[in-house]
């Protein structure tokens, strides 16, 4: 039905839903819209929704536990709200629930005495002329028709629906306190046993057109083309090299993506992106059965012979039977395409199970913020709340007779390189830089002498371009109100060529904690060879020790807050350089640190630059193992006999506890991790920390344990 309507539909009553808990607001394929629902429990049938374009600011009211009844409200700027509210009442109905949902109603209502008031759905009262307000039949009783007759009274609301929604009779409604909203009211084909209707309204609210964007069709390029201008470029760029030995790598950078975006720009063919929704299964065939099914259920209100509506019905059946037959079409289709890891497949089962909710308003200081400007803002904002303090502690240097083996520098291959570059994500989301993965593995053999020497350049001069010091945060929705931005969690993107360096620094910074053994063996976090499984059998097997001698083990589950956030950068060096990491590729370290931003990106809009003044940089491939770097030493000062278990920042601290020295030692570790917290500018959230007493005693030994004076 929606595919067949010229003008887009902003708002979508719908009752007897059938949905129940196990469907997904996903799998119902309304991704511009904001999904209200109130199912019905315990048994089939029944339920109501209502769909609000997510440009509209919508919020539920009431959902009504007793009746099948749900309440929206939409606020317009400068204007009186709208409630908006869904209705079904079953025919089999009691008077007294028949008056509960009336009741449900005029309480609603009566509340927003001012606001603009529409009621929709199908409330099975054949037996009502709303026109006259009279009762004109007995299909149901007198008393719960005229319940209902009094309630439009008594609030104020008038019937807008004039023809027949189903056979010969009048069932669903559209109510409202203010008939010059309204501009029209049609009948039109439906998709059940009920035709649908079609309310416009006069009511305006502005909104700004979705922002377009570029976008490249890849499947589209001449490769060879393409190729040949990389490798042109490549050999230009070594040439210049050899005669300027440029120290300033920024300009380096910018002579490189300013040649690489040309390259796009002359070779791969662009578009822009259409707002138009478009289900790939509604085939041409489908919307011409749609088409005619419309055109007879025109020709049989206006004939209203038995010919017509057999017609009518034949279409209708038809265009239902070939949806449903298109869509399943479409997933075997997926199914059976040679599709490398089956993305597209398991694209599609995502998009099934998980609702794509956008960005809403935001409401901060009591201000409700439409634009995408301000909401960017506000989330900056959000985000840069975790950051800690910058320490203006000055550590010592190392010691330069210390024994402990160093790195000063890294040598980067052709080859590495190369590799690196073939095994580019093409898929991967594109840094704030613009440089796509598809170019950079496409024209590898082409580029990766361009690279190497960059490279090399870069970790000579023990500097970062400004370019990969940006981040690009996209707000992502986690629960509870969508006005509030607290709800909302950071997904960074930063530049695919940086990380490919990254990846470079990574592998041989690993490679040599694993020779001197730096790194503690308590932590599994983000190591080759360790997991979260390794993690949970060396506990387990402690754990299971203990059950057999019939001992006790007091454990507690530690949680940091914001624990990758905190970091403090002045100490992550000292501790960096401690570990052995020295000369220029300290230097390139620090300057990945310094002088970080990050843009929060709304609606295609950026907000203001905020510097990133502690953490370890979100979206990187260095930030996890600078991580581990940071928190290697927690368990320094721990008694012996205790155990600290590591995965990242989750940490577990136990004890066989044999008598109550036992207890007052694990207190004892419990405080010098507390210490650590305090030095490392890290902080424990107490209470999300949990004691575990792992025990088959009778009578095991009590103890209360505490963090920041909170009993675990």
């Amino acid at each position: 039905m929606l595919h067949a309507q010229p003008e887009p539909i902003d708002i979508i009553f719908g009752s007897e839903t059938w949905l129940t808990s196990a469907v997904f607001n996903s799998e119902l394929n309304l991704d511009e819209f904001d999904i209200h629902r109130r199912d019905r429990d315990g048994k089939s049938g029944g339920g109501v929704f209502i769909c609000v374009k997510k440009i509209f600011k919508s919020v539920l009211l009431h959902t009504s536990k007793d009746s099948e009844s749900i309440f929206v409200k939409i606020n317009i700027p400068g204007k009186s709200p709208v409630i908006v509210c869904s209705a079904y009442r079953a025919p089999d109905l009691s008077f007294d629930n028949n008056k509960i949902l009336c009741d449900d109603i005029l309480n609603i209502k009566s509340k927003n005495n001012k606001c603009i008031f529409w009621l929709s759905g199908d409330l099975n009262l054949p037996d009502i002329d709303w026109e006259f307000n009279t009762i004109t039949s007995h299909q149901y009783p007198s008393s719960i028709n005229q319940l209902f007759l009094d309630l439009a009274s008594e609030l104020g609301l008038s019937q807008t629906v004039t023809e027949p929604t189903r056979g010969d009779n009048i069932l669903d409604i559209f109510l409202t306190n203010n008939l010059d909203l309204i501009k029209s009211t049609k009948v039109i084909s439906g998709v059940s046993d009920h035709e649908a209707v079609i309310i416009e309204s006069k009511l305006y609210i502005q909104t700004k057109k979705p922002k377009k964007r570029k976008i490249h069709q890849w499947n589209k390029v001449n490769m060879a083309k393409l190729k040949s201008d990389a490798n042109y470029f490549s050999r230009r760029f070594k040439v210049s090299h050899q005669k300027n030995k440029d120290s300033n790598i920024n300009n380096m950078w910018s002579c490189i993506k300013k040649n690489l975006e040309q390259i796009i720009e002359d070779n791969v063919p662009s578009k822009m992106t259409n707002s138009k929704v478009y289900q790939p299964w509604i085939t041409t065939q489908t919307k011409r059965l749609i088409k005619n099914k419309n055109k007879w259920y025109a020709k049989m209100k206006r004939r209203k012979d038995d010919q017509s509506k057999r017609k009518y019905q034949d279409y209708k059946r038809m265009a239902q039977k070939l949806a449903r037959r298109s869509h399943d079409s479409h997933v075997q289709n997926l199914v059976d395409e040679d599709d490398k890891g089956n993305k597209k497949l398991w694209s599609y089962v995502k998009s099934q199970r998980k609702e794509q909710t956008g960005i809403a308003d935001l409401t901060d200081n009591n201000k409700t913020f439409f634009n995408a400007k301000d909401k960017a803002n506000i989330f900056n904002e959000q985000f840069s709340k975790v950051f800690s303090t910058p320490c203006d502690t000055t550590y010592p240097p190392p010691d330069p007779d210390s024994d402990i083996d160093s790195l000063d520098s890294i040598t980067v291959s052709r080859n590495g390189v190369l590799k690196l570059l073939l095994g580019i994500n093409e898929n991967k989301a594109i840094g704030p830089d613009n440089i796509p993965g598809t170019l950079l593995k496409s024209c590898a053999h082409e580029l990766h002498e361009v690279f190497t020497i960059f490279f090399q350049k870069s970790l000579d001069l023990g500097q970062v371009p400004d370019d990969w010091k940006i981040a690009h945060i996209f707000p992502l929705f986690k629960k509870g109100d969508k006005s509030k931005a607290e709800n909302y969690r950071p997904i960074s993107l930063t530049s695919i060529v940086g990380k490919l360096l990254e990846h470079i620094v990574h592998s041989t910074i690993s490679t040599f904690f694993e020779t001197t053994q730096f790194l503690s063996p308590l932590q599994h976090g983000f190591r080759q060879g360790r997991s979260c499984e390794s993690q949970l059998l060396t506990t387990l097997r402690d754990f299971s020790n203990s059950l057999d001698k019939k001992g006790q083990t007091d454990a507690v589950l530690l949680d940091f807050s914001k624990a990758f956030d905190k970091v403090d950068h002045k100490l992550l060096l000292h501790k960096v350089s401690n570990a052995g990491i020295h000369g220029p590729l300290l230097c390139w370290l620090t300057s990945f640190l310094e002088n970080r931003l990050q843009y929060v990106v709304v609606e295609g809009c950026l907000s203001n630059p905020n510097p990133v003044l502690s953490g370890v940089p979100q979206g990187t491939v260095l930030g996890p193992l600078l991580f581990l770097i940071y928190i290697n030493d927690i368990a320094d000062n721990l008694s012996p006999g205790s155990s600290l278990r590591l995965f990242a920042d989750d940490s577990l601290l136990y004890r066989d506890i044999k008598t109550s020295e036992d207890s007052a030692i694990l207190q004892k570790d419990l405080d010098s991790l507390q210490v650590w917290e305090k030095n490392n500018k890290m902080e424990f959230h107490p209470g999300k920390c949990q004691l575990i007493r792992l025990t088959n005693q009778r009578d095991p030994i009590q103890h209360v344990y505490n963090i920041h004076g909170i009993e675990l």
